[in-house]
């Protein structure tokens, strides 16, 4: 047995409707767990002992680093079996229908989102400055250049780009 762990919602995301928090995996008298985070771990690991008690026996925590050039390289491999079920997913319109809309309400919220590379200020406060806007300017391009996976998913980016622009009164430069 396979299921994620997750919660509602989503902190920086307004578009998304839920969190993936991690992963369990039941394998006859053996749980795995896999999060993205030392808390996420420990907030897991105290939730299931909590509530199996004397029933639970934790063996060991492996921690591995992040290495994106290898996330990278799995993502692009057309071996991948979830590559040609993501494909077909794409190709269900009440799928298209609602990763648009998670989409455009991903960006109509980030100009209201506070963004490191903005000095933790949101898009729509940097763009008062010359400099701000030169700064929002340059993430956009920056997001424009980005090149997903899926081609639907390079447009969804586009227009969500094009409609920053358009709440920010920014002109596209071309």
């Amino acid at each position: 047995m396979d299921w994620d762990w997750s919660r509602l919602g989503h902190r920086h995301i307004a578009g998304m409707s839920n969190t993936v928090l991690g992963n369990l995996t039941i394998d006859g008298g053996r749980l795995t767990i896999q999060v993205n985070s030392a808390q996420r771990g420990k907030k897991i690991r105290k939730t299931i002992e909590k509530r199996l008690g004397a029933g639970v026996r934790f063996k060991m925590d492996e921690i591995s680093p992040f290495r994106p050039q290898e996330a990278w390289k799995s993502a692009q491999d057309p071996n991948r079996r979830e590559s040609s079920s993501n494909e077909s997913l794409m190709q269900n319109l009440e799928v298209k229908q609602y990763l648009a809309e998670s989409m455009r309400s991903h960006w109509e919220g980030w100009v209201d989102m506070k963004i490191p590379a903005l000095g933790n200020r949101t898009p729509r406060e940097a763009v008062r400055t010359a400099d701000g806007r030169e700064a929002v300017e340059a993430l956009l391009q920056d997001f424009e250049r980005e090149r997903a996976i899926q081609p639907e998913m390079n447009e969804l980016n586009r227009r969500g780009v094009q409609r920053v622009r358009e709440l920010l009164g920014l002109a596209k430069k071309g």
